[in-house]
């Protein structure tokens, strides 16, 4: 199930002093597999001090280009494979990929062509400038707009993409940046900027959102919102968006870390039985083949499936991404998250196995589905 292909390294482009574009050659013979939605991810599979390690990266690149994939990966600190990939690896290397996954895309037939909105905060722009790339590509009726946060003008990811889109489109995009530490000019009493990118001071905020909202007379019921950044700005804007009664199905959420507790929003799905005693039978089905893992209450379905060597998918851990995606067939568990679920996924019994633990004694589990 862990589908990994062997894909190399085309190009590297340097966006700041943290952050890359890594360029990836797709062959031929792999470009169905890899062929995606605009606002997708893929998940690498890196080698760092002789240990294998997974991480999700959404791709910059637009479905019209043909022949590679482009992801945006910005240096974590005391991270392990971003500065890997930031700093050691090169033109002609390659790399482990899983092809493209994840819920949080736009299609016309979906979506429509009317104003989308963007918000995005430091790498979280990276499937931002895909979805837009997209749009603005091909519905010359589409309007989007983008809130962009930042530290500073120097840490802008994509800036030359994001000009480039200002004037070839002047009159379907704006933007609207917003810098939390803008370069001051040195002095005791100096308080004058040394940017020379227009911007907003602070935070993207609650306030601050609605105010620029409101300068892009941005219509609630027609636009669509697709936010992506660290868990404060995401807050900030749910609770902008419940301000202005955007409906539910209009706002879409990425997270690129691990959810606070006040972000996750927990789940019981399934038919629970007398007989649980805080372990469980786990039947799993995977790539056709059928195995059973005894798995405590305290522990997921994941952990316990590859700690009995089941090849299961997965990525990030915690519950951010939908790489380790199963169905409940029987038996019930419990999520510790949900939200990187579409609401109709989680009707229809998928789960994420790096958040479930079991609640019923006897549990099946299709990887398959």
């Amino acid at each position: 199930m862990a589908d990994f292909h062997s894909l190399q390294v085309s190009r590297i482009d340097r966006l700041t002093e943290q952050a890359v574009k890594v360029t990836l050659d797709i062959p031929i013979e792999l470009s169905d597999s890899f062929s995606f939605l605009p606002g997708q991810y893929i998940t690498l599979d890196v080698a760092v001090s002789e240990e294998k390690v997974r991480r999700s990266y959404s791709l910059c690149s637009a479905p019209s280009i043909q022949g590679s994939i482009s992801v945006g990966v910005k240096e974590i600190p005391n991270g392990k494979v971003s500065p890997v990939l930031n700093r050691q690896i090169k033109v002609g290397d390659s790399i482990e990929c899983m092809p493209p996954m994840g819920n949080f895309t736009w299609t016309k037939e979906a979506q429509g062509s009317a104003h989308v909105v963007l918000i995005g905060g430091g790498s979280g722009i990276t499937p931002l400038l895909s979805i837009a790339t997209t749009i603005l590509e091909s519905n010359e009726s589409s309007k989007v707009s983008l809130v962009y946060g930042n530290k500073n003008g120097d840490s802008i990811m994509f800036l030359e993409d994001i000009k480039a889109f200002e004037q070839q489109y002047s009159s379907r995009f704006e933007v609207v940046h917003v810098f939390d530490q803008p370069r001051k000019k040195k002095g005791l009493f100096s308080s004058k900027t040394m940017e020379t990118i227009p911007h907003k001071e602070g935070l993207i905020s609650k306030s601050l959102l609605l105010g620029i909202l409101n300068s892009m007379n941005v219509s609630t019921e027609s636009a669509h919102f697709y936010i992506c950044g660290p868990s404060p700005m995401m807050r900030s804007c749910q609770q902008a968006f419940k301000n202005i009664e955007v409906a539910d199905e209009r706002i879409h959420v990425e997270f690129f870390t691990e959810k606070t507790d006040e972000d996750k929003q927990a789940a019981l799905l399934g038919d629970s039985d007398d007989a649980f005693d805080g372990k469980a039978m786990v039947q799993i089905q995977l790539d056709g083949n059928s195995q059973s893992v005894e798995v405590e209450e305290r522990d997921t379905v994941l952990n316990a499936a590859l700690d009995n060597g089941i090849d299961a998918p997965y990525a990030c851990m915690v519950g951010a991404c939908t790489t380790c995606k199963a169905k409940l067939v029987k038996g019930q568990i419990e999520m510790d998250d949900q939200t990187a679920l579409l609401p109709k996924e989680v009707e229809e019994g998928y789960i994420l196995t790096c958040q479930s633990h079991p609640k019923s004694s006897y549990i099946e589990v299709d990887y398959d589905a």
